[in-house]
């Protein structure tokens, strides 16, 4: 028998296999440019708890690092089909004006934390949080993921 499973049916199955695969927290850039973000990553590497979180940086970095996952860059198909399958965007690109990868990530689904600088306050409305410092990222993140736990029906 062919059942049709409904959209927020799905929405509430891909949440409880985000919270047991404990899916993560992504980012992507194709620049190496310091200002996309990388002092942000290569904090929250040295300092997100990762036996409570993963993450995942798609594309080139100019640093290494021990913790995050960085995978080359993807075609715009199959980043979607990544970011999809998180559960928060991270960016602390600096006096971005419309990050095209913000962008993205919000038309996926995905709450963002984002820094709070430029048209990030516009773009995220009511789609994620805001943060002005490294340790804010931090908390953010922890707040977004409260969020969604207590409200499985959004995702």
């Amino acid at each position: 028998m062919n059942e049709i499973i409904s959209f927020q049916a799905l929405r509430k199955i891909r949440y409880i296999l985000l919270l047991i695969l404990d899916l993560l927290r992504i980012n992507a850039s194709w620049s190496i440019n310091m200002n996309k973000g990388f002092e942000l990553y290569n904090y929250l590497d040295k300092n997100l708890d990762f036996k409570k979180y993963s993450m995942i940086f798609v594309g080139n970095s100019p640093i290494s690092f021990k913790n995050i996952k960085n995978i080359k860059a993807l075609k715009p198909d199959k980043l979607a089909d990544l970011f999809r399958k998180c559960e928060i965007y991270i960016t602390g690109a600096k006096n971005e004006a419309c990050s095209n990868s913000l962008v993205e990530a919000l038309h996926c689904g995905l709450p963002s934390v984002v820094i709070n600088n430029a048209s990030n306050s516009e773009l995220v409305k009511n789609g994620g949080e805001l943060f002005n410092t490294y340790e804010g990222c931090i908390k953010q993140i922890s707040s977004v993921r409260e969020v969604l736990s207590q409200n499985s029906s959004l995702i």
